[in-house]
This record gives structure tokens, sequence and C-alpha cells, in this order.
């Protein structure tokens, strides 16, 4: 009898472990996603519940710290790889956190850069945030920019002309050839510390004749928050008796945002929906930042390496190429057309 009674315990343990288990993964997948509040109330803490659980259902128990963690947000977002997260109703919350945690990756980075520091990286400082807030910083950001490309078409546009005239393709794009699967140990390398796109844009556009825009106080070892200036360079500066060398950035070389900003005050910006529209007018040398349905900001920054056959093919690092057709970027909201 007490050799019956145990056997039926553990059929019921092992039926109620199982019940926790499907419940677990259930509540993450119940209703493919379906919302169960306004959108703008969630919280990015929530949604990064909400992933974590499907992923772990999947069998992927990625930590947010991890180098496979960021490979699989950078390669969500361009490629919707994973068609059942895809077709989630909450998918575009599902793109905002993926953004705001490769955002806040950089951050960190900087951080850590900045003051010297080996924290482990979490998401403590934006977790509470809303998608709300997330929606109207972003915009914020979105309109900053075209703010800045609006001022400078009423403007005289002669002298910007001039300063565009060194600008050599071929050298751009033989720098894209040779370095679109390597890293050029000549500058900081942001892979793994929210993504190497931009930094690697600016490396071509500099290799193709575009002129840093230095600001010589800048500190060695230390990456500047700023849209007037573009830069990476070795910097000497005295300070006292004392003197460092070291490498200073400012973020328009490795930001998305602030890279838009910087050049939309020398250069013609402007913001398509079709695809065919930033293939019409978009020629070899350009620049095209990319927007995620969804999604208020923009989160990607490739260069343009040639255009036939209807399309355009694009040069970028995270998801590495070196001509990647622009109609296989998945999920594009918006394109940002810069012109060079």
């Amino acid at each position: 009898m007490k050799k019956i009674t145990l056997f039926s315990f553990s059929i019921l343990l092992l039926i109620s472990t199982l019940f926790i288990n499907n419940d677990y993964a259930s509540a993450v997948e119940r209703d493919n996603g379906a919302l169960k509040k306004p959108s703008s109330e969630y919280t990015l803490g929530e949604i990064q519940n909400i992933l974590q659980g499907y992923l772990k259902s999947k069998g992927k128990n990625y930590k947010i710290d991890s180098k496979e963690f960021e490979e699989f947000a950078n390669d969500q977002l361009l490629n919707d790889t994973d068609k059942e997260l895809a077709n989630r109703a909450d998918y575009s919350l599902i793109c905002d956190f993926l953004v705001s945690y490769l955002e806040e990756k950089q951050n960190f980075y900087f951080a850590n850069e900045n003051n010297q520091t080996k924290n482990s990286f979490n998401l403590n400082n934006i977790k509470d945030k809303t998608i709300g807030q997330v929606a109207k910083e972003s915009q914020e950001e979105e309109e900053h920019v075209e703010e800045i490309a609006q001022k400078r078409e009423e403007e005289s546009k002669n002298k910007f002309t001039a300063m565009g005239s060194s600008y050599n393709v071929s050298k751009a794009k033989a720098y894209a050839k040779k370095w679109y699967k390597g890293r050029n140990k000549n500058y900081a390398n942001f892979t793994g510390s929210g993504g190497d796109c931009t930094n690697f844009v600016s490396q071509i556009l500099y290799a193709g004749g575009k002129k840093e825009k230095q600001d010589r106080s800048a500190e060695p070892f230390w990456i500047t928050s700023t849209t007037s200036y573009w830069y990476s360079f070795i910097n000497h500066k005295g300070i006292g008796k004392a003197y460092r060398v070291g490498r200073a950035i400012s973020t328009s070389w490795i930001r998305v945002s602030d890279f838009g900003a910087y050049w939309a005050r020398t250069q013609t910006v402007k913001t398509y929906s079709k695809v065919n529209d930033v293939v019409k007018n978009a020629k070899p040398g350009d620049v095209v930042q990319f927007m995620k349905k969804g999604r208020s900001t923009y989160y990607h920054t490739m260069f343009v390496y040639g255009k036939s056959g209807g399309t355009l093919y694009l040069s970028g690092h995270s998801d590495d190429y070196l001509e990647r057709n622009i109609k296989n970027v998945a999920g594009v909201k918006k394109y940002r057309l810069i012109k060079f």
C-alpha cells in the first residue's frame, strides 16, 4: 500500500511539474502575444520578461549580457529570422525592446570605457521606462534631425558642395571591401557592445576622404556625446604635469542617431517609406539608415556599395555584409538616405 501511495505521489509530482513548466511557457505564448493593456503602458522590463520567456520555451536560455543575445537582437531586427516571433501580436513591442537594449548596451559600454570600470551589463536603468516614453524620446530625436536638415536646405548650398568635393567613392568602396568581414585594429571595435554598424560606416566615409571635425580638447580614452563634431582620432593632451595619449571618439562617429544629426548639417537628408524610392534616389557612396516597423527611431546604418538591377547593395557591420540587397532587410518602416 505504501509503495502504491509513493508511486501515486511521484506521478502527481511529475504531472504538477509539467503543468508548471507548460504554464510558464504558455504564459508568454498565450493568444500569440495578444496585448493585455495599451502598448504605451508596457515597460521595457515587462517586455524583456515576455521575450526571454518565449526564448526559454524554445530552448534558448540567453542571458541579457551574453554575446548570443546581442547576436540574436541584431539578426532578428535585420532579418525577422524567427518567423513565429515576428508574427506575434506584440512583435512591435519586442522590436522596441531590442532596439532599446542595443542602445543601452552601447551606453553602458561608453560609461565603462569613460570610467575605466568593469561592471556587468544589465537593464536596470531602463527597465521601468514605458513604451510611451521610448516613443516620445525617439520622436524627438527624429524631429531634431529633420529640423537640422530643413535648416540646411534653407541655407546657401554652395559652401557645402565644396566641402564634399574631396570624397572619393572608389576609395570608400575599397575600404568597405577590405574590412567588411574584419575589424581594423586602428579603430575601436563595438561588436558585442551594442553594434559596430555606424562605427564601420564612419570609417568608410573617412577612408573616402570625408574630413573629421575634431575637438582637440576632447579627452583621450574618452567617448564624448556630441553631434557638433565627428571624429575618432589619437589625441595628445597635457593635464597638469601629466601627458595623456589615447583615442578620442565622438558619439556621432558610432551612434546611429548622432551620426544622422551630425551629417544633416552638411549633407542632403531624405526619408522614405518605400524601398523603391530609396533605390531611385540613392547612389554608391551614400548612406542608408533603417527604422523598424512599430518603432520611431533609426537603429542601423549601412553604406551604399553598389546599385544595379533595380536595387541597392549595402555594406555593413553587426550583420557583416559587403553587398547586401536592401530589399532583403526585413520589416522596415522608414529609410533615411544621407547623400554624399
